[in-house]
């Protein structure tokens, strides 16, 4: 038991140390970030990025061999307290034998067979003595019971962290090689010249501007409108997706939004993020669907993304991910990793990208209408007015 205490103890300062190594990493990367767009600059972020996913990755696997000998201590606390159990139910067994003979003798049959009062008292006082160790082993074996119990709980609270532990091990694995191709991408359409680099940026910005106008027209092609009890109205319903918040871009009509967009608004937030971060559900509900639209050669849209329809009646879109770690149809809890952040679509630096929707007015659908994108298949608004303001419905910063 002791040996066991001893590892665990052992992973949790090594989680301590790796926990500081990221945050140095993060900092690192956040200053490089802050820095000129550059194709140095960049691939810097990259290469920082994939280290700090590699030492998540190593923390990740530290916590899991926690968890695993935390799972081992616990199976054997548990043996521990089922032999106690057992013993003591023994011990009240024969107390209760002891105490059915003891009553079954009538008292003048006591005092008749006692030598003298003295004895007789003195049996008396016993069986008394039996009732309070009787009640007393009782209430030990109840102790006993709830003190299984809990190590039972503790024990698949453990399992259940370790089965997350997994999913987030997949997940950075894939992140980790995302990074490996976007670098290998970038040095190949680059050429590692820094006028092809800054070439490049300017095709993907006009390439979001025109993925931005498709959607914007196709829109305006819609002819109905929801009604107004399709539309939950506006309170704190969900939690921020990410555990450390930096809004970069609001909903709606914003200071850059009529430069970057053809519509002039934007459709959702953005946040910006360092590639790996973990997305969270921002309530519990339902994964309406997944997709890749890098899959598709030429669909400059939202990358890896994930929706998820709410009870509430709103609905959840995560764009630009790094990793997915969740499937459609699945069932999802606040909070709940819905997979990596990431770089993947039409964007032009690490950042989470949240579209929040009416789900009354949004379908998952091919996008059979774009120039670039009709094989792929995307969240698409079926109202007029389905897109809503995030900020409207999370808690204020």
């Amino acid at each position: 038991m002791n040996t066991l205490q001893n590892q665990i103890d052992t992973q949790r300062r090594e989680i301590v140390e790796l926990d500081r190594q990221i945050e140095k990493q993060r900092l690192e990367i956040n200053k490089v970030q802050g820095e000129a767009n550059t194709l140095n600059n960049t691939i810097s972020v990259i290469e920082g990025t994939r280290k700090k996913i590699l030492t998540e990755i190593n923390r990740t696997e530290s916590e899991m061999k926690r968890a695993s000998l935390t799972i081992d201590q616990l199976a054997l606390q548990i043996d521990d307290s089922q032999d106690k159990i057992n013993l003591q139910r023994e011990a009240l067994a024969q107390s209760l034998r002891t105490r059915y003979q003891r009553e079954n003798q009538s008292l003048l049959t006591q005092l008749l067979e006692s030598k003298n009062i003295s004895d007789f008292w003195r049996s008396v006082d016993t069986l008394s003595v039996f009732t309070r160790t009787i009640s007393g082993e009782v209430q030990e074996v109840r102790e006993f019971k709830k003190e299984l119990a809990r190590r039972q709980d503790t024990k698949q609270a453990e399992r259940n962290t370790l089965a997350s532990l997994t999913e987030d091990l997949s997940g950075q694995r894939q992140a980790v090689e995302t990074t490996k191709q976007e670098q290998q991408t970038l040095l190949t359409k680059t050429k590692n010249k820094e006028a092809e680099f800054q070439k490049l940026l300017q095709d993907k910005v006009q390439q979001k501007k025109a993925f931005e106008s498709e959607l914007f027209n196709y829109q305006a092609q819609l002819k109905q409108a929801l009604n107004k009890d399709e539309i939950p109205q506006e309170s704190a319903l969900l939690s921020w997706p990410l555990s450390n918040v930096i809004l970069t871009q609001r909903f709606g009509k914003t200071v850059d939004s009529g430069r970057l967009y053809a519509s002039g608004t934007h459709n959702g937030i953005d946040m910006g993020t360092p590639v790996g971060t973990k997305i969270m559900s921002a309530a519990g509900g339902t994964v309406i669907g997944i997709g890749n639209t890098d899959a598709f050669p030429g669909c400059y849209s939202y990358g890896k993304w994930v929706l998820v329809e709410h009870p509430s009646g709103l609905s959840t879109l995560y764009a630009h991910m790094s990793s997915i770690s969740v499937s459609s149809g699945q069932a999802v809890t606040r909070g709940q990793t819905l997979g990596l952040s990431g770089n993947t679509g039409y964007s032009t630096g690490p950042h989470l990208h949240m579209t929040l929707f009416a789900s009354r007015g949004v379908q998952v659908s091919q996008y059979s209408q774009s120039n670039g994108c009709k094989q792929a298949t995307i969240p698409l608004p079926t109202k007029t007015n389905a897109y809503l303001d995030p900020m409207a419905y999370l808690p204020a910063l």
